[in-house]
């Protein structure tokens, strides 16, 4: 079938945009996808649907997202536990989220193509929000922003055509209902569907208090949306969650010129803040000691990659799209005026859901996820300002080009940072099963100071149930993971012997006890240490919080003659290449239950793959092996070998030395060894 030039131009430029908006979330959020993971609440929430099934979403979620429920039982029967399947399926809805604001846009300023493809640009690759990462929980909640921003498109629909007025109206209100009652991130948004209906009914009736009214008749079924949403939030279901603290503290202390003007100052700031300072705060070129040099070239490869692409893509638009035919019927709003006031309404109302419940809204982990409320209005002002401060569209096409590249090479730099976290915390849980087997049933796991941004002691209960008992499908988990700073005083009442602990974890719950407790410290690149009492010395320098709790540390909760438990290798991959810290870590289980020749074996094992510490007080797990096999040669190396490594060591070495002289008095010759090394490391005077 031959079609004719004017054919495939029309072909061409209705998937122009899809394709170049795909090209820029490819571009963004796609050169790391292989080797990123589950991080902060995606944890818990792919692991309910192991422990429950995805029907059991229905209940994990009763409590304060019910209407979400039905969306988690969707996807999670769908990709699984896979986290590859996640960040593709998180890309894709990403990309329709997109996709979805375009076409919504492309229904209000039908003569004005080039410019929503330019704000549907910037709204792609926005690097205010900066958990993409994050797939299980932001792909389930892209699907929402798609209904809403369908929503608005079908509003639209319904005002430019009448026949079908209740037919659109009846779909966009459905859409607006689905996304408002299973997140209130956007009811502040909503409050520019009447801002869009004024500028649509303003060329027709051309003057301000009759545009009003009209706006509001045809606004009124939205507004009872609205108030249908507020009724079941704050009189039936109310807060589960966050709490209207803004509208308490004014109930408590009255309007006091303070207090109002810390509130003006969050209206100003924050929609500045995530609608315009976000863009030039990824105007940031990694230095050196920033990032490794791996780091540094792919930055550098996405922004170039990036600049020609956008430059490609915003140059060429113009010569494929279709020509403009006009339409007497077409009721189209001055782009400049309406696009100012739409896009100032969307960054300054979408700021309501988080200034009631005084939440902040921030560019860094974890508060930036509210930006995803701001990323229309950021995209639409933004392009509004390149238009009226350069007068050129080949200007605004260029400065356009350098903020996209900048944009998506920043969401890459910070995906590398979600990737360097995947992996420290892969290597956490492959060290914990090395040196702990197996558990006890009701063990809680207690930590402080863990290198980890993206995750809270809440996600990693979830990996340490799914690993220790990966059988167990009942609400009644048999392990907790605890950092000393949030559980203290709440789930753990004190730190003593016999307090009993209880952690609600949404639809589970945990019961144990003080005494049942195992204390880790990590801190790489040493490796992962389970806390003994009886061998003090032979740990670095702990965080407070840690020297606290080290006499609670129950090792016996550790089982060694049980099957190994294994991390889950769909989501952890294989462990096929060895590393020092596993040998250690059988040394120090191997410890644990005396036996010493298997803690010489791990040394010679090590030694014959060049493996060595980083930590020295990681050699006296070997120095007290070789001891009690009498070696007291290969002692005295494994004790030059860590003061050469840190001669800090040394306080910790006597130590070591005086419990071996207790430990191994019945034995003359032991002793006289013993001697002989305490007298050369002088720890006679410690």
């Amino acid at each position: 079938m031959n079609l004719s030039k004017q054919t495939w131009k029309k072909i061409l430029s209705s998937l122009y945009i899809p394709i170049t908006l795909l090209g820029l979330t490819v571009l963004a959020y796609a050169p790391l996808i292989f080797s990123l993971g589950f991080y902060w609440d995606d944890w818990p929430l792919i692991w309910f649907g192991h422990l429950l099934g995805t029907n059991g979403y229905l209940e994990v979620l009763a409590g304060d997202r019910p209407f979400l429920a039905g969306v988690y039982l969707f996807s999670t029967s769908i990709l699984g536990d896979s986290p590859i399947q996640w960040h593709i399926f998180g890309l894709l809805t990403r990309w329709c989220v997109t996709l979805s604001f375009w076409w919504a846009l492309s229904k209000l300023w039908k003569n004005r193509q080039q410019e929503i493809f330019w704000i549907a640009a910037l709204f792609a690759v926005y690097p205010g929000f900066k958990q993409q990462p994050i797939a299980v929980i932001y792909s389930n909640g892209y699907l929402l922003l798609i209904a809403f921003f369908l929503s608005f498109g079908f509003t639209i629909l319904a005002f430019r055509d009448r026949k079908r007025f209740w037919l659109y109206t009846g779909l966009a209100i459905i859409l607006d209902l689905f996304c408002s009652f299973s997140t209130e991130y956007y009811f502040g948004l909503n409050l520019v569907r009447f801002v869009i209906l004024y500028f649509l009914f303003l060329p027709q009736t051309k003057a301000f208090w009759k545009t009003i009214k009209k706006a509001i008749i045809f606004w009124l079924p939205y507004l009872a949306s609205m108030i249908a949403f507020l009724l079941w939030r704050v009189v039936f279901f109310k807060f589960p969650t966050y709490q209207p603290e803004t509208i308490t503290k004014l109930s408590k202390q009255g309007l006091s010129l303070s207090y109002l003007g810390q509130i003006l100052y969050r209206v100003i700031r924050d929609p500045f803040s995530s609608g315009i300072q976000t863009w030039f705060d990824s105007f940031r070129f990694p230095l050196l000691e920033d990032f490794s040099i791996r780091s540094k070239a792919v930055f550098w490869i996405i922004f170039v990659v990036g600049i020609v692409f956008s430059l490609l893509t915003l140059f060429v638009f113009n010569r494929i799209k279709p020509d403009k035919k006009q339409d007497i019927n077409n009721v189209e709003p001055d782009f400049l005026k309406s696009a100012f006031w739409i896009g100032l309404s969307a960054l300054v109302l979408a700021g309501i859901p988080y200034w009631i419940t005084d939440l902040p809204i921030e560019l860094q982990f974890p508060w930036d996820r509210f930006n995803l409320a701001f990323m229309a209005g950021s995209a639409i002002i933004l392009v509004w300002i390149f238009i009226w401060l350069f007068r050129s569209e080949y200007q605004v096409r260029i400065v356009l080009a350098l903020f996209l590249s900048m944009a998506m090479a920043s969401d890459v730099v910070n995906a590398i940072t979600f990737q360097r976290e995947w992996q420290t915390q892969k290597e956490l849980f492959w060290e914990l099963t090395w040196r702990a087997p197996q558990l006890k049933e009701d063990t809680t796991v207690l930590t402080f100071g863990l290198p980890l941004k993206y995750y809270s002691d809440n996600s990693l209960t979830a990996p340490l149930n799914w690993i220790y008992a990966p059988d167990n499908h009942s609400t009644q988990i048999p392990y907790l993971f605890a950092f000393t700073d949030v559980r203290i005083g709440a789930a753990i009442p004190e730190l003593k012997r016999n307090v009993p602990i209880y952690q609600a974890y949404r639809s589970a719950e945990f019961t144990g006890n003080t005494s049942n407790m195992v204390v880790i410290f990590y801190s790489p690149p040493g490796c992962l240490r389970v806390l003994d009492p009886s061998r003090r010395w032979d740990v670095p320098e702990l965080p407070e919080d840690l020297n606290k709790a080290f006499y609670l540390s129950n090792v016996n909760q550790v089982l060694s003659d049980e099957d190994t438990a294994i991390p889950p290798q769909d989501i952890f991959g294989s462990k096929t290449e060895l590393n020092w810290c596993y040998y250690f870590e059988k040394a120090d289980l191997a410890r644990q239950s005396e036996n010493w020749d298997t803690i010489v074996s791990m040394w010679n094992d090590a030694k014959n793959n060049n493996f060595t510490p980083s930590d020295p007080t990681e050699y006296l797990v070997f120095v007290e092996g070789f001891a009690h096999k009498g070696d007291w040669d290969t002692v005295d190396q494994l004790l030059n070998n860590a003061m050469l490594l840190n001669r800090n060591v040394h306080s910790h070495l006597c130590s070591q030395i005086d419990y071996l002289s207790k430990e191994l008095s019945q034995l003359d010759e032991d002793q006289a060894a013993l001697d002989e090394i305490s007298t050369k490391y002088e720890c006679s005077s410690q």
